[in-house]
């Protein structure tokens, strides 16, 4: 059992919420600003530890550093007179999904589109907030998905296992690697069932799609009520129980052994769930995608997801067209000029088109509008310079507020799930 400090700094501790290997997480009160937190506290013997003390302060940093509304935030670092060191954070006053769903399945529940929909999305956002900050989380479980009440309510949700007043948060960075300073190798761990080859063979090299991995094993565990299993048999359980191959076909493919196998990123990873969720009952016949004309003016091959790359300089830029990865499956995408510096690229892959209206550049401080034109696209999601997913939206307006090059994308899927 443990013992419950009276308070840890200046908050109230009010009882406690979770026990881990490594620290406590409370239920406390600020008696500063009247709100309630959650204090979460390094065990006394880990923090004479150097490595574990300075990855548990790494994950406050990182927190702080990700302006995603679904990852937990963090308010304030500090240590005790023990030397033991804590993070105060927003508190998860609903519980974790790994709870919820446990409890909702114990009492006969069973999840549908609506269900895992209502997790996929709000997952997709933090992850997309994650990435972009050249971060990757490692350690994406469902006990690591925690659910917290909130003022502003969901219209039209229809999930039954996330309430309409309830969001879904990202949570636990403590296993984290930053991009930016590492060399990309790792060693093993993670949570057993959500960790993905390169990570749980380790070691190896790991980038964000170990955590596209993760968060497909996720929608297996919601949908089945276990993760994938290494014998394979997880599709066929999928189809017994009603849901649809193009969502097996989906989710196979985002757990491929060779992370090359998966989406690009977290918003292409969306997109493809989305369409993969609620295939035609009979699939459209496949159109062959003619040969490109050699020397066809206008036209050039760029990555799977049309990218439009807006520069933004003292007295603007040029919006232009980039590859997002080399060596990607491509699309045909022509970059037409409209007037008044107006630019509009067109991505089109056997009778699916893509496109995005917007200007060649901007003045800082000014707004940057975006439209977007689909055909033979079923669902898009728009990812914002900061990482953040629009699904569905017909336009994106990006602020500007220093020189630089910023980078919008279009993405979208068509019923069967392929992206474009």
């Amino acid at each position: 059992m443990v013992s419950r400090p009276e308070r840890i700094g200046r908050y109230r501790i009010d009882s406690v919420i979770g026990v881990g290997g490594f620290a406590t997480v409370y239920r406390a009160h600020d008696e500063r600003l009247d709100a309630t937190v959650a204090v979460k506290l390094l065990a006394e013997n880990h923090s004479l530890d150097p490595d574990v003390r300075e990855r548990f302060l790494q994950e406050g940093r990182v927190l702080r550093h990700i302006g995603s509304a679904h990852v937990v935030a963090v308010h304030d670092l500090g240590e005790t007179e023990r030397g033991q060191p804590y993070l105060v954070l927003d508190l998860a006053d609903r519980g974790d999904l790994a709870r919820r769903v446990q409890e909702r399945r114990a009492a006969g529940w069973r999840p549908g589109p609506a269900d895992l929909l209502a997790v996929a999305e709000p997952l997709a956002e933090a992850l997309a907030g994650v990435h972009v900050s050249r971060i990757v989380h490692r350690d994406l479980a469902p006990k690591n998905l925690l659910l917290r009440s909130t003022r502003v309510p969901v219209p039209g949700r229809a999930a039954t296992v996330i309430g309409v007043d309830e969001a879904l948060v990202l949570a636990d960075l403590g296993l984290s690697k930053d991009l930016a300073t590492a060399s990309g190798f790792t060693v093993t761990g993670g949570t057993a069932g959500f960790t993905p080859p390169e990570q749980r063979d380790g070691p190896g090299r790991v980038d964000h799609r170990a955590d596209l991995w993760a968060a497909s094993a996720v929608l297996v565990w919601l949908a089945l009520g276990h993760p994938p299993d290494d014998a394979g048999a997880w599709p066929a359980e999928l189809a017994a129980n009603g849901w649809p191959p193009a969502l097996a076909a989906m989710l196979a493919a985002e757990l491929a052994i060779d992370p090359a196998g998966r989406s690009l990123d977290a918003g292409t990873w969306l997109v493809a769930f989305r369409g993969a969720l609620a295939p035609p009952a009979t699939p459209p016949p496949v159109v062959p995608r003619p040969p490109p004309v050699a020397g066809a003016p206008g036209r050039r091959r760029v990555a799977l997801a049309a990218a439009l790359a807006a520069v933004v300089g003292a007295l603007g830029g040029a919006l232009g067209v980039r590859s997002l990865e080399e060596g990607a499956a491509s699309d045909e995408q022509q970059v037409e000029e409209l007037s008044g510096g107006r630019q509009r690229a067109e991505a089109s892959d056997g009778g699916r088109d893509l496109a995005i209206t917007g200007p060649r550049e901007v003045v800082v401080g000014e707004t940057a509008s975006f439209e977007a034109e689909s055909a033979g696209v079923e669902s898009t999601v728009w990812v914002g310079p900061d990482g953040r997913l629009h699904p569905d939206a017909d336009a994106l307006d990006v602020a500007t507020s220093s020189p630089g090059r910023a980078t919008v994308r279009l993405i979208g899927a068509d019923e069967q799930g392929r992206t474009l």
